[in-house]
C-alpha cells in the first residue's frame, strides 16, 4: 500500500510541475483589429485553462487580463504569434503565477 501511495504522489507532483500558470495581459491600441472574442478564441485553442480577470475597452484601447494554464510551454509562443498576426503592435505580458 505504501508503494502505491508513493507512486501516486510522485505522479501527482510530476503533473503539477508540468502545468504552467500565468497571468497574461493583452494591450492593443487598435481594438478593431483585436477584439476580445478573438483573444479568447486564440487562448482557448492554445491553453488548458482560460479565466478572464479584467477587461477595459474604449475606441482607442483594449486591455484584458487573464489567468491561463499551459501544459506545453511551446503553446505560449503559439498564442503570442497568433495575437501578433491580428495586431502586430499588440503588447503582451506574461507573469508567472507560482502556486506554492
Amino acid at each position: 500500500i505504501s508503494a502505491i501511495i508513493l507512486i501516486w504522489l510522485m505522479n501527482f507532483k510530476a503533473k503539477q510541475e508540468s502545468v504552467q500558470n500565468l497571468y497574461l495581459t493583452v494591450l492593443s491600441e487598435s481594438p478593431e483589429k483585436l477584439p476580445l472574442e478573438s483573444i479568447i478564441k486564440i487562448l482557448k485553442e492554445g491553453c488548458e485553462k482560460v479565466d478572464i480577470k479584467r477587461f477595459d475597452e474604449d475606441k482607442n484601447l483594449l486591455e484584458s487580463s487573464f489567468l491561463i494554464e499551459f501544459t506545453d510551454f511551446s503553446k505560449l509562443n503559439d498564442v503570442k504569434l497568433k495575437l501578433k498576426e491580428l495586431d502586430e503592435s499588440v503588447k503582451i505580458s506574461f507573469l508567472d503565477n507560482m502556486i506554492a
